[in-house]
C-alpha cells in the first residue's frame, strides 16, 4: 500500500490513473487477506466506475480478484469438510 500512495503522488490526476491505483488497491486489499471486505467492496466500486469511463481492460484485474476469491471459497469448503465429519459423525446430523 505504500507504494501505491507514494505512485498516487506522483502520477498526472487522470480517470486513467484514478482506476489503476484504485484497482491495485483492491487487489492488494484482497490478496493480502486481512481485509478482504474493504478489497471487495472496493473492487465493486471500481468495476462500475471502470464501466461508466470505459476503460474496459481494467475489468481484467477486477476478475482477478473475483477469480481469487473464487479459489478460496474452494480451499475453505475442502479444509471444512474433515471437521464439519469429525464434529457430525454419529450423531445423525445432516451437514
Amino acid at each position: 500500500m505504500e507504494y501505491l500512495d507514494q505512485a498516487q503522488q506522483y502520477l498526472p490526476r487522470t480517470k486513467f490513473w484514478e482506476l489503476l491505483l484504485t484497482t491495485s488497491r483492491a487487489i492488494a486489499l484482497v490478496k493480502g487477506g486481512k481485509e478482504i471486505q474493504s478489497g471487495v467492496q472496493l473492487a465493486v466500486e471500481t468495476a462500475e466506475e471502470i464501466k461508466k469511463v470505459g476503460v474496459l481492460r481494467y475489468l481484467d484485474r477486477i476478475q482477478l480478484i473475483n477469480k481469487h476469491l473464487e479459489n478460496l471459497e474452494r480451499q475453505i469448503g475442502t479444509l471444512r469438510k474433515p471437521l464439519q465429519e469429525a464434529l457430525y459423525s454419529n450423531q445423525g446430523i445432516d451437514y
